[in-house]
């Protein structure tokens, strides 16, 4: 773990895996830690209804 900006707490080197990412919100913060996670990886599902 590292502390960062206002001592909040954080792991190194970790990976994220973000489900059902939709807008992938949660992921594009995560890529602003410092120091950055060493993996985001983030999915979706093409469901029709919803790219239509």
């Amino acid at each position: 773990m590292t502390t960062g900006l206002g001592g909040s707490t954080y792991p190194v080197q970790e990976a994220i895996l973000e489900l059902g990412a939709s807008t992938s919100l949660p992921s594009l913060l995560a890529s602003t830690l410092d120091p950055p996670p060493g993996l985001i990886l983030t999915t979706d599902y093409p469901d029709e209804q919803l790219i239509k």
